[in-house]
């Protein structure tokens, strides 16, 4: 009876174990426009084109101390608080549409990548103030969203796939699109 009683311990304790598989975890790079955009790695670590922080493929907020959101949720954010601060940090050409026709969102706060280090104490008092950072395919947003996240700024949110994915979402998947978008003329 005892050997009945281990064997079954055993058999039970092999099953229980095969049960328990672990999926490694995939990360990539925050899109930045580099080589390395499309290439996942096995471990976190920094991009090595652009030295940001990978992204863990299936919870693209962890480890980092501002958040990724998509177009749909900026509909949501701003739905909800009007008063959160959309910052764009493109170019000037990209900003007035001399260089590009994406477009910005209307009310939006420009101050390119460039000069946030220069220009960051245009938003002192904002710190605990909704801050939605977009670029043109977040590349430079996640760049600025990690900076202002390291120097005191609390809520900061990038808008995953930026402007260029805002376009090409059709009004039925993106309902705020052409209420918050300003085109070039």
């Amino acid at each position: 009876m005892k050997a009945v009683l281990i064997t079954l311990c055993l058999v039970i304790t092999i099953a229980a174990g095969a049960q328990q598989v672990t999926t490694a975890k995939t990360y990539i790079c925050p899109p930045c426009g580099c080589n390395d955009d499309h290439r996942t790695f096995d471990a976190p670590g920094t991009c090595p084109s652009c030295n940001m922080t990978l992204l863990n493929k299936d919870n693209l907020d962890e480890g980092l101390d501002y958040y990724n959101i998509y177009p749909d949720d900026v509909c949501d954010r701003v739905s909800a608080n009007p008063q959160v601060l959309l910052l764009d940090v493109r170019s000037l050409g990209e900003w007035d549409g001399s260089t590009s026709d994406l477009g910005r969102f209307k009310n939006a706060k420009h101050i390119p990548i460039a000069d946030i280090e220069s220009r960051a104490n245009e938003l002192a008092g904002k710190e605990n103030d909704e801050i939605i950072v977009y670029c043109s395919i977040s590349a430079r947003s996640a760049r600025v969203s990690k900076y202002l996240s390291e120097n005191g700024f609390n809520n900061v949110k990038n808008m995953m796939g930026g402007l260029t994915l805002w376009n090409r979402l059709t009004i039925d998947s993106l309902q705020c699109k052409n209420e918050l978008l300003i085109k070039p003329n």
